[in-house]
């Protein structure tokens, strides 16, 4: 398993050799500056990922059913439509 340290450092070397000295000091790249020390994002709270959930849940639903009322789902290949069309 690769440790952290490791990750950064292959990230900080690939960005010195694509970037200059300037632009890596004045820039963010991938996240975090290379001249600085990074430091992880927390992870979310229990309560904010529910939310977070819920609120994609919802709109996945809302998509499920605007697409249901458009036609079948899945929706099927032009191919398959027309053929069905023309079987009727």
């Amino acid at each position: 398993m690769e440790d952290q340290t490791d990750a950064k450092s292959a990230v900080e070397t690939l960005a010195k050799q694509v970037f200059t000295a300037e632009e890596l000091q004045n820039s963010s790249v991938t996240g975090f500056q290379c001249n600085k020390a990074y430091e992880s994002r927390p992870a979310l709270s229990p309560r904010r990922r529910n939310a977070i959930e819920c609120i994609v849940k919802k709109k996945l639903a809302r998509q499920y059913t605007v697409n249901y009322k458009e036609g079948p789902w899945p929706p099927a290949e032009e191919g398959q439509s027309q053929q069905q069309q023309q079987g009727k």
